[in-house]
């Protein structure tokens, strides 16, 4: 990513890059065959959070080199300082807390890192605490957030 990218536009496209790596599907390292199961977990940067994402993968299906995953996910996030591009000097984000479950669907060529296919539904939990410059004014964010996103590459 450029250095002369907008603050806002650079976070956006972090946040593409870490969903696309998300969607990719590290297979273990042994053999395998329908009915495996492995877990996967790993810490997200994402809009400036740390996230602890716990994946599990079954392989429900393979044929012709194309492998159909079923896909466990959740995620939480300890309390952090948020650092948002564009906020006012003195200003702050503190994440109370996050926690997401999802399940996925998705097809994978095995000689391929990013799906064929995949389907994604995912829901969120955030609280967060904002406090405007100096001290001021603070305010309080329940989220909920439900992601449903579908995945075809061309």
């Amino acid at each position: 990513i450029s250095e002369g990218i907008d603050p806002n536009t650079q976070q956006m496209f972090q946040q593409i890059s870490s969903s696309l790596k998300q969607l990719s599907s590290p297979f273990p390292s042994a053999a395998i065959g329908v009915g495996a199961k492995w877990q996967v977990a790993h810490s997200l940067n994402l809009n400036g959070m740390i996230i602890n994402q716990t994946a599990i993968y079954e392989l429900i299906g393979l044929q012709d080199d194309i492998a159909t995953l079923a896909v466990s996910i959740e995620q939480d996030a300890p309390s952090q300082t948020i650092n948002q591009p564009g906020m006012p000097p003195g200003a702050s984000v503190k994440l109370e807390s996050l926690n997401s479950q999802g399940k996925a669907n998705i097809e994978v060529e095995l000689d391929q890192i990013m799906p064929i296919i995949g389907n994604i539904a995912l829901d969120s939990q955030t609280k967060m605490k904002i406090v405007g410059p100096r001290g001021g004014r603070e305010m309080m964010m329940d989220m909920n957030l439900k992601m449903d996103m579908n995945l075809e590459s061309q």
